[in-house]
């Protein structure tokens, strides 16, 4: 894995979204050994109102993954961390884009 946009937004239990959130997303990878790795993405959302969410559209935020995330079998992404905002029946939900990884097949 070299790197993951992502990011974080608040939905209602009917499936309404709301604007951005900050989170932090826990990245946990786990290696053709076993080994499993850990990488902590936090997303920060700066203009907030005062319920807590974005005044304005949140772009995903590109991170990039520590060396150790190489020789992985799986990822699993969990979020670690939410600002919910301070109104009733919303949930945190992750969001991403782009994800650059190299692949190594073997023949």
């Amino acid at each position: 894995m070299e790197s993951i946009a992502s990011g974080c937004y608040a939905a209602t239990e009917n499936g309404a979204l709301a604007p951005a959130i900050s989170c932090t997303i826990r990245y946990t990878g786990t290696k053709v050994s076993g080994e499993e790795v850990t990488f902590d993405a936090v997303y920060e959302v700066k203009n907030l109102n005062l319920l807590g969410v974005a005044l304005t559209a949140e772009k995903v935020q590109r991170k990039s993954f520590p060396s150790s995330f190489k020789s992985l079998t799986s990822l699993k992404p969990d979020i670690l961390t939410a600002a919910l905002p301070a109104i009733d029946g919303v949930t945190a939900q992750m969001a991403f884009d782009d994800i650059i990884y190299t692949a190594h097949v073997k023949k």
